[in-house]
């Protein structure tokens, strides 16, 4: 004689089903990288604002060997507001988020035959990944890596922070 083992769980209550069954992809964990399509202005700036720390030790102590006083400072704070400017201009986010097996496994199929592992990553980046708000096609990923050379390490460092998102403890029962 067999029991019936198909009884029914009482959901507790105020979970709601549904909300949970919602799917979609913003509830995933979601990382940002910040990426620049001129890799060399960052060292720029920061050579400057080094120069501008030493103009102003200078100044501070007297040793400034302009005669005009300030003008140096002056002028590296123009060259500092420019590449600031030119640095916000070649900035761009992208914002990635984890998959699910599945998804992995539908990126690495629509990779093609013997896929690289960077083709598998841009059919990863095709379905979880914009850059500044757009969605991007595996092949305008792989252009963007040509763009950015190395920096496309911190797209694939994001989507792998994003992919193994662990749940903090304080939030365990």
């Amino acid at each position: 004689m067999s029991e019936n083992t198909n009884e029914t769980v009482n959901a507790p209550e105020g979970f709601n089903l549904a909300d949970w069954l919602i799917g979609g992809t913003e509830h995933r964990a979601h990382k940002k990288a910040i990426i620049y399509r001129d890799a060399t202005l960052p060292a720029k700036v920061e050579e400057v604002e080094a120069k501008m720390r030493l103009a102003q030790k200078d100044a501070e102590t007297g040793n400034s060997m302009d005669s005009l006083g300030d003008s140096t400072l002056a002028q590296l704070e123009d060259e500092q507001r420019a590449l600031l400017a030119q640095l916000e201009a070649a900035k761009a986010e992208v914002t990635v988020f984890g998959l699910i097996d599945e998804e992995d496994a539908e990126a690495v199929e629509a990779a093609g035959e013997n896929p690289t592992t960077l083709d598998v990553a841009y059919q990863i980046l095709e379905r979880a990944g914009t850059l500044n708000g757009q969605k991007l096609t595996a092949e305008q990923w792989h252009q963007l890596h040509q763009t950015v050379g190395t920096q496309f390490n911190l797209v694939t460092r994001a989507y792998r922070e994003a992919k193994e998102n662990p749940v903090d403890a304080r939030f365990r029962s």
